[in-house]
């Protein structure tokens, strides 16, 4: 692969209720013309991913997946809306899939991060979320949404999320890529 490209265009192959078919068509330095197939997100590509820590716990969904026809354990997380920042966007969606409101948290912001940088062009804030306390109000879920609210602890979390697994349900990915960082940082911190 050549070390620069030069973006030529893009084409609309499909144009869906909630996502586009797209190509990217660019130039690589040795004038070879190629083209990527991508998907983006109908006027919104950005997201929220919430991590809430709560005392030594974190709140994480299972939630099944029409796509893949099974269940996947993750952070909640969702669309920000026109006008709405990344953390009342993740106080949103946390109380819409998880049924518990915030109490008095701290919070950090990280990003924006890209999603899948082949397939999509959705950017993803990463809101973390650190409390003592979190109160019911029930959830609030579309009619197609399933999902599960999970308290696993904090210790063991890789440990604990791989034995959560069957053919049924598995790990997304940035719940898996942050339990493994957490779990490495466990282990060094305890040397």
């Amino acid at each position: 692969m050549s070390e620069t490209t030069k973006f030529l265009g893009k084409k609309a192959v499909y144009l869906g209720k909630h996502l586009d078919f797209m190509e990217a068509h660019f130039q690589t330095d040795d004038n070879q013309t190629y083209v990527w197939e991508y998907v983006s997100r109908k006027n919104l590509c950005r997201a929220a991913s919430v991590i809430v820590h709560n005392k030594d716990e974190f709140i994480l969904i299972k939630e099944y997946r029409q796509v893949v026809q099974r269940y996947a354990i993750n952070f909640p997380a969702g669309l920000i809306d026109p006008g709405e920042d990344e953390v009342d966007a993740a106080k949103r969606e946390f109380e819409e899939e998880t049924g518990l409101q915030l109490i008095n948290p701290t919070f950090s912001v990280f990003g924006p991060s890209l999603s899948s940088a082949g397939l999509t062009n959705e950017k993803v804030y990463t809101v973390l979320f650190d409390l003592e306390h979190l109160h019911s109000i029930g959830q609030k879920l579309d009619p197609s949404e399933n999902i599960k609210v999970l308290r696993v602890p904090s210790k063991g979390l890789l440990q604990t999320l791989i034995n959560m697994t069957d053919g049924e349900t598995e790990i997304g990915s940035r719940l898996l890529n942050f339990a493994i960082g957490f779990d490495y940082g466990q282990k060094l911190h305890s040397r």
